[in-house]
């Protein structure tokens, strides 16, 4: 059986390089890692790719839908890969834990996030989350939108690239159905932060 990594944000060099695409650089990183080629299937609205790794076959995919469509597209993955929620990673932003935390859980609600709320009305809330820290603005004149929305800078980049390096090896225990090692590998790994339930 398979397992699905997928990585929220939105499509086009507009939006490539900011904070709400965090998910798509973390899938970005994972690919180079390893070693999946990814591809755009226009028809599906969606890049994706599928590789073996440590010996499980793992499918990363980025949904080319705007991040409130973003379920869209993953009750095709799941009928043309036999993956269930039970088997399914999504990576997302979050702006309550500090810029490059991470934090890995499984279920609940969407927390606000309006590309995990899609997700969640297309296949439920059973799936892992993995979320990444982008913080709050840090001037109340800044809203939540354009914070989200405003350019990385070369150091930010740095900081979610370093953040993404750290992932791949507590993602193999929960392939191998070790989620709570995976939990405290991952949240034990960098910045403490709390997400909402």
């Amino acid at each position: 059986m398979s397992f699905l990594i997928a990585g929220l944000g939105n499509p086009g060099a507009r939006y490539e390089k900011t904070r709400h695409n965090a998910g798509f650089l973390f899938i970005d990183r994972l690919a180079a890692v390893y070693g999946i080629q990814l591809k755009r299937r226009l028809f599906d609205s969606l890049s994706a790719g599928s590789g073996t790794v440590d010996g499980e076959r793992v499918v990363l995919a980025k949904p080319e839908t705007f991040m409130n469509l973003s379920g869209k597209v993953f009750a095709k993955l799941f009928r043309a890969n036999g993956i269930d929620a039970q088997r399914c990673l999504v990576i997302a932003d979050n702006m309550d834990l500090p810029f490059g935390a991470l934090r890995l859980k499984k279920g609940g609600s969407s927390a606000g996030h309006n590309g995990l709320k899609s997700v969640i009305s297309a296949i439920g809330p059973s799936f892992y989350r993995l979320y990444v820290g982008v913080g709050r603005p840090e001037t109340t004149e800044r809203d939540s939108v354009t914070h989200v929305l405003a350019p990385l800078t070369d150091e930010e980049m740095r900081v979610l690239s370093e953040a993404a390096s750290k992932i791949p090896g507590p993602l193999k225990n929960l392939f191998a159905g070790n989620f709570e090692k995976a939990c405290h590998e991952i949240n034990c790994s960098g910045k403490s932060g709390k997400t909402s339930s």
